[in-house]
């Protein structure tokens, strides 16, 4: 697991209700209480944040790996 804090030196910026922008690369945000129902193959997804804290440990992370083939959970 991961902590960040420090000053974030790149504008934010709302694209739209699923998207903000960070500097120029386009974040996409879902509410899916399910993480299974996130469509990772759509986003070209290189990072994922979970923000919930429900998903506390590796394996519960790992939930929202098993539908992409391409993402690993470090």
């Amino acid at each position: 697991m991961s902590q960040i804090d420090g000053t974030l030196h790149h504008e934010l910026k709302v694209k739209d209700e699923k998207t903000f922008l960070f500097g120029e690369k386009p974040v996409t945000v879902f509410g899916c209480r399910n993480p299974n129902e996130i469509p990772w193959a759509d986003t070209g997804a290189e990072y994922v944040v979970e923000l919930t804290g429900v998903f506390t440990t590796k394996d519960k992370a790992a939930t929202h790996l098993k539908s992409s083939e391409s993402m690993q959970t470090k």
